[in-house]
């Protein structure tokens, strides 16, 4: 009598020995949009997307007025570039060991130094960590987020969820350089809305830090 044959692949063997896999609980679209965590991590998002914005668009401008040619100007783009490609191998190697919410806090912190540094900059070193504050900050931040939304509400829905996310900012980048124009016209100068711009950026930073996650995660 021919004895039965195993049909079982590799694949699955080794399934079978490893246990059963876990995933996230997938969240309706409507319960993500009344969590707290959400909204602190998608406004997290879009404030790089305003500030960065806003002084990229008026980048000339503001630096002229510290007396930097063009060419100089457009030197600080390569500290922004390397810094926003570092730091996206850095914040993915640490979203999987450490909060996110605190990553995106600390890049955020980051950032509000950028509306600050723009009103003292001036070639060389300042210029460096200038650039590098925008770069880095925007970057680590949407790799956080794109790792912490599935971990939180689960990959069902995550396309409706990222797509809120990315319209909020696209929307917030856009207004971006209209809010620095409008506040230089107001105050005939940048400063004022800098700071504005900078205490903002802080406020989110502590709100995403603070808020509660979905329970069972960090």
């Amino acid at each position: 009598t021919a004895s039965p044959t195993n049909t079982a692949s590799p694949t699955d063997t080794a399934s079978q020995a490893a246990g059963p896999t876990t995933e996230p609980e997938s969240w309706p679209v409507r319960d993500v949009l009344r969590h707290p965590a959400f909204w602190a991590m998608t406004a997290a998002t879009a404030v790089p997307g305003l500030v960065g914005t806003a002084l990229l668009f008026h980048h000339l401008d503001l630096l002229a007025q510290r007396g930097f040619s063009a060419g100089e100007a457009a030197a600080v783009f390569l500290p922004l570039t390397l810094a926003s490609a570092a730091s996206a191998v850095v914040a993915g190697r640490l979203a999987d060991r450490v909060s996110p919410r605190l990553i995106a806090a600390a890049a955020l912190a980051v950032m509000a130094t950028s509306p600050l540094l723009v009103q003292v900059v001036t070639p060389g070193v300042l210029a460096l960590a200038y650039g590098a504050s925008i770069g880095a900050s925007g970057t680590a931040v949407r790799v956080v987020e794109a790792s912490a939304l599935p971990r939180w509400f689960g990959l069902a829905t995550i396309g409706q969820i990222r797509g809120v996310v990315m319209a909020a900012g696209v929307g917030a980048s856009a207004v971006g350089p209209l809010i620095l124009s409008v506040g230089r016209d107001l105050a005939d100068g940048y400063g004022p809305v800098l700071i504005i711009l900078s205490a903002s950026t802080l406020a989110v930073a502590a709100a995403v830090a603070v808020v509660r996650p979905p329970v069972g995660h960090h």
